[in-house]
């Protein structure tokens, strides 16, 4: 069906049927064609008609070639830096599309207005109001051809373009359907055709002198200039059904994909390892809601929460807080444009029954809360920007129109139909408006350009250091954000404590007693490395003991293993002291040394074992961790005679 409009388009174009076809425009306007009897126009009115849209056809071909310019800098930018945008470039792309959106609108108007040339008795209005139905035509699918060869070997302009944007009024897929309808063959066929009609009407329009008027001379170079362009252009796209078909495959496994991980996504969201209650209560929430101001930076993490070890850092979450419709309307927020459409279901109350105070971005899209919704959680921060109150209530503002966006499960700030939570926050803040914006510097995180909550404290972090000598010296503070409170529980913190978070991980320092199971398998056998003979089997582990520093556990560890021995399988218990350090937030070290014996009749004399591990933790909650380690063990009797060692590899869970 997307194809149907520039079917009937040239269809009516070669055939000047008088009723029935219509044009569908990428912002899915429907257009009807040749509907109009044009002779019952009074004369007047008819001759303005043609002069204005002359003058109207000459203004958009130009202002769509100065767009084109602007595009290919837009293409090297997208290419030059890929997924990553400021507020104000994504802004300035959805411009230049809406833009180009338009001119195309006011085209397809002119092409349906002037699809009804044949109802003008007056041949000489007849033959004008015919070429300005070719010219725009000619124009609407010239320039999406030139559009379609600037952008389709560029993968991010395409998807930056194909990418809906209701805040703009922006559809989906307008890239793939200007594709789609400049290389449909049956379009291409009815091309050919209308051209050829405008090569049979060269005679009556030399005669008419219509290319003797200004207005419409420009007409006639233009139309070989551009007809020269489809035909040079139309030879790169014999492939394009391939195209689409490769486009299709590949947007249903994207949704195959894009469901698998929302699915998981939610499932982690809502999981908790331990069935605890939320630290802050009531009364903490009421004790801090007299701080908040809007547009502060909320930053919130709820402990046991499965989804936390699956984000860096030890904060999750970012919420703006909006505060009260009172507030709103002293602010003049309720005048604005955006505010002012949510603004009645903003005054009612969240899911909870308590009144809506923020607006953040979770499973559900981006939705209205309430406080005591974001703030049932077990740490709370507050930062606020040191920003004009104009330009927070722009960034409130900002927020208020990506209401009912979708979650973004991709975590991709590349796009901005769906958003994830501290995407809300940045867009809010990072566009520069009268020289203030908040510098918040994307990371690289497993391929992507996105910004963690955690990178809120510590931006905050290293610009409070950097502020302290110039305090000392009088000299103006330049940080971005000022701390307003921490909550760990209901217990109030002070700075120190919320800077010393921005290195902790996902896990909270680890501290007093641990515990761990692991199981695996190994490959064990008589002497050193390589081994002399190998013998295969599993393993069973047991780890407690007690945190030196969050960094530094001392452990006593049990391993079960079985060992080839006098031609038959033995088990044997060893018992080690070991460190196990942490020198970063996933990668573990471990250190041990002890004593192994056997079980039952092993005949192995009883002697020293020491091993080395190397783990990693894929998965990190509050005081818990999945991890994998790959180990060397080795063990002997006490003669340090009968050297017995064992590689392999283990997973399991460890408590802290």
């Amino acid at each position: 069906m997307r194809h149907a409009w520039m079917i009937c388009c040239w269809a009516a174009l070669a055939l000047g049927c008088a009723t029935g076809p219509a044009v569908r425009t990428e912002t899915g306007q429907i257009v009807p064609l040749a509907s109009q009897d044009l002779s019952r126009r009074p004369v007047a009115e008819l001759d303005a008609r043609i002069a204005a849209d002359a003058a109207a056809l000459a203004a958009v071909t130009a202002g769509v070639a100065a767009l084109e310019r602007k595009g290919w800098l837009l293409k090297d930018a997208l290419e030059a830096r890929p997924g990553k945008f400021t507020q104000a470039e994504n802004d300035q792309i959805r411009q230049l599309m809406l833009s180009f959106l338009n001119y195309r609108t006011a085209t397809f108007r002119m092409v349906a207005f002037h699809s009804s040339y044949a109802t003008i008795p007056d041949e000489t209005r007849r033959l004008q109001s015919f070429m300005l139905y070719y010219t725009a035509g000619i124009s609407l699918f010239a320039r999406g051809l030139a559009l379609v060869q600037m952008m389709d070997e560029s993968p991010n302009a395409v998807r930056k373009l194909n990418e809906p944007e209701p805040i703009w009024g922006i559809p989906p897929d307008v890239f793939d359907t200007v594709f789609d309808n400049v290389t449909h063959d049956g379009n291409i066929e009815l091309l050919g055709r209308t051209r050829g009609q405008y090569a049979r009407m060269q005679p009556a329009l030399q005669a008419a002198g219509v290319f003797d008027d200004p207005a419409f001379g420009w007409m006639k170079g233009y139309l070989e200039d551009e007809e020269a362009g489809i035909e040079k252009r139309l030879a790169r796209y014999t492939n394009a059904d391939w195209v689409r078909f490769g486009r299709e495959t590949k947007a249903f496994g994207d949704s195959v994909w894009y469901a698998i991980q929302a699915f998981f996504a939610n499932l982690a969201g809502d999981t908790r390892v331990w069935p605890a209650q939320a630290r802050i209560t009531d009364k903490g929430i009421a004790a801090l809601a007299d701080a908040l101001r809007p547009g502060d930076i909320i930053l919130a993490r709820k402990n046991f929460y499965i989804s936390n070890g699956f984000l860096p850092g030890f904060w999750p979450h970012a919420i703006l807080y909006v505060g009260r419709p009172d507030e709103l309307e002293a602010r003049g927020l309720t005048e604005r444009p955006f505010v002012a459409r949510h603004l009645e279901r903003y005054r009612g109350n969240a899911r909870d029954g308590n009144p809506h105070r923020v607006i953040e971005a979770i499973s559900e899209g981006v939705v209205f809360s309430s406080l005591e919704q974001v703030m049932h959680s077990d740490f709370v921060a507050v930062l606020r920007p040191r920003l004009s109150e104009a330009r927070k209530d722009l960034a409130i503002e900002r927020a208020f129109a990506h209401l009912g966006k979708p979650y973004d499960f991709d975590f991709d700030f590349f796009s901005t139909d769906a958003l994830v939570c501290t995407e809300l926050v940045y867009r809010a803040y990072d566009e520069d408006v009268g020289g203030e914006r908040l510098d918040l510097q994307m990371q690289r995180i497993l391929g992507r350009d996105t910004y963690p909550a955690i990178e809120f404290v510590r931006k905050f972090a290293e610009e409070w250091e950097d502020d302290q000598p110039r305090i000392d010296q009088g000299l103006p503070e330049e940080r971005q954000l000022d701390f307003v409170a921490y909550l760990d529980g209901d217990t109030r913190r002070d700075v120190d404590d919320l800077i010393d978070t921005a290195d902790r991980p996902s896990t909270p320092e680890r501290q007093g007693f641990t515990l761990g199971l692991a199981g695996g398998y190994h490959f064990s056998g008589a002497g050193g490395w390589p081994l002399d003979e190998t013998h295969h089997g599993g393993l069973f582990a047991l780890r407690m003991g007690h945190s030196l520093t969050w960094r530094l556990l001392l452990q006593y560890e049990a391993w079960v293993t079985p060992q080839l021995i006098a031609d038959a399988t033995r088990w044997r218990l060893s018992h080690t002291a070991s460190l196990q350090w942490h020198p970063t937030r996933l990668l573990l070290l471990g250190v041990g040394a002890g004593v192994e014996h056997g079980i039952d009749d092993d005949p192995r004399d009883p002697g020293p074992v020491g091993a080395l591990t190397l783990g990693y933790e894929f998965l990190q909650g509050y005081s818990w961790a999945l991890d994998a380690r790959l180990y060397y063990k080795a063990s002997s009797d006490w003669g340090f005679g009968d050297w017995r060692s064992a590689a392999g590899v283990m997973a399991g869970i460890q408590f802290y």
